[in-house]
């Protein structure tokens, strides 16, 4: 995969050119991926809208209880989402992929 890429795209193209050498190869003989990060990649995603939903629940929760006040749960539901969504637009507009690497903070291609 090339930097910059999208990993799951690249995975995707890449099972899909294996099944095609599959049929063209000898009686017996299989190719068999060793490593598959698609459903590493799947679970974090997963994760991610879990622990989204969650923290929005926890924030609406103690907003209501501690505010008695639902309009300013709202405002609180609604920002968590848009803020990570910002961020993702930034990351893009940077050139930036939403892998584990920048996400942790190691430097962008032009930091290097």
């Amino acid at each position: 995969m090339r930097f910059g890429e999208n990993a799951r795209a690249t995975i995707a193209r890449v099972k899909a050119r294996l099944a095609e050498l599959q049929s063209g190869l000898p009686e017996g003989v299989r190719i068999v991926p060793v490593y598959d990060r698609s459903d590493l990649i799947d679970r974090a995603v997963a994760t991610l809208r879990e622990k989204l939903g969650e923290e929005s629940l926890v924030v609406a929760a103690v907003c209501v209880v501690f505010l008695l006040h639902l309009p300013s749960a709202f405002v609180a539901i609604v920002t968590l989402p848009l803020g990570v969504l910002m961020s993702l637009v930034v990351m893009r507009w940077l050139g930036l992929s939403a892998d584990i690497m920048s996400l942790a903070g190691s430097p962008s291609r032009s930091a290097r």
